[in-house]
């Protein structure tokens, strides 16, 4: 989990997803809300000293999800790689959670993530609750593929303890469970589990 780079941070942030292998950046936004422009959002690339970033293709998945492919390229090493930036729209100023239906897909996109996990970006207090739901069930997920034991509960408890702003209230740990039974259902994943 990280916070949106502010304007005087943007080639810190690109070289630490540059040295990470970052390959999904999920960036969890209210509606209208604005953030420093750290990735191009039209076909003008932007220019650092060590990095340039280019926007290959952008495209709204549905109403709540824009993708942007953009290509990282390492000035120094001459080397590119692709990055995509899944942005959530359409959440609303008055709602608490995402809907089940975009948690989802996101949460398929931590599952296509080559890396552990995909990097999970936000700028307020309700993102960073958004953003450790996913981590949980991602862990669960995680935990199903490997035939592990585990306990949403207690990666719950760890993720706060790692971040004291996740999972303020009683509900938040709810949502877990819900987001989980929904992401197996809705992917029939119920069968692959003895």
């Amino acid at each position: 989990m990280s916070s949106v780079p502010q304007s005087n941070s943007i080639e810190q942030f690109w070289e630490f997803v540059n040295k990470n292998g970052v390959e999904h950046i999920i960036l969890l936004l209210k509606e209208n809300q604005q953030v420093a422009e750290f990735y191009p959002g039209s076909h003008k690339p932007i220019q650092m000293n060590h990095f340039r970033l280019e926007l290959d293709l952008s495209e709204k998945k549905n109403q709540n999800l824009f993708v942007f492919n953009v290509q990282l390229t390492n000035k120094e090493t001459k080397s590119s790689t692709p990055v995509k930036i899944y942005e959530t729209t359409n959440w609303k100023e008055e709602d608490r959670h995402l809907p089940l239906e975009v948690l989802s897909q996101l949460l398929d996109v931590t599952r296509l993530s080559k890396s552990k996990s995909a990097l999970l970006m936000t700028s307020d207090e309700l993102g960073i609750c958004m953003a450790g739901i996913l981590k949980v069930c991602a862990d669960v997920l995680r935990a199903i593929d490997e035939s592990s034991s585990f306990s949403i509960f207690q990666l719950a408890k760890e993720a706060r303890n790692q971040h004291p702003k996740i999972f303020q209230e009683m509900i938040d740990y709810d949502h877990c469970y819900l987001l989980t039974q929904h992401h197996l259902e809705s992917n029939h994943l119920y069968d692959a589990i003895d």
